[in-house]
């Protein structure tokens, strides 16, 4: 049985013997397959992160992070994930950066570009003024692919700062993860 190009959906061939109840099925099989995305799901923190460390470590007062498992043992799944939250620095020679990571069934190291990572570091949230009470709103949402078949995927949300000299918040951090759909192979 032959498939559809663009997404792969079963048909019968001309050459095939008739079996209108398994043809029905094998497509209906394909549509419940490509219709069934987990739902999205997310966590938020409340409270505040004063980042001490110069690499990326998870936040150390409301660490952030949420599971996606692929359900498709064939088609690999594309997820927006993302991260967002107030962030401030107290002085513009300190930088105050957040990034996505990932673990388990797909690797992404906080702060690095390519791959399934961000395309460059300027997709990281980065401020450098700022105060705790007058904090700015900052968010990614980067565009992940899951592999069919892979293990469970834990998204954690990231923090670093650029020097010890001065402090640097992430207040309110939230990741979001949004399945979109299963690509074809």
């Amino acid at each position: 049985m032959p498939d559809t190009t663009n997404f792969d959906f079963p048909y019968p061939d001309s050459t095939d013997a008739p079996n209108v109840p398994a043809d029905l099925q094998a497509l209906a099989d394909k549509v419940d397959l490509m219709l069934s995305l987990p739902d999205p799901i997310g966590l938020g923190g409340s409270g505040s992160n004063t980042i001490t460390l110069t690499t990326f470590s998870a936040l150390p007062t409301t660490p952030i992070s949420t599971n996606v498992t692929n359900p498709s043992s064939t088609h690999d799944m594309l997820v927006l994930v993302t991260i967002s939250a107030y962030m401030a620095s107290t002085a513009a020679a300190t930088e105050c950066q957040a990034a996505l990571s990932a673990t388990g069934g797909l690797s992404i190291t906080a702060g690095s570009t390519g791959g399934n990572g961000v395309l460059a570091l300027g997709e990281n949230l980065l401020t450098t003024v700022g105060s705790i009470s007058s904090a700015n709103h900052f968010s990614q949402t980067i565009p992940v692919t899951i592999p069919a078949g892979a293990a469970t995927v834990t998204f954690a949300f990231f923090g670093r700062r650029s020097n010890t000299s001065n402090a640097c918040y992430i207040l309110q951090p939230a990741i979001r993860a949004v399945p979109i759909r299963f690509l074809i192979p």
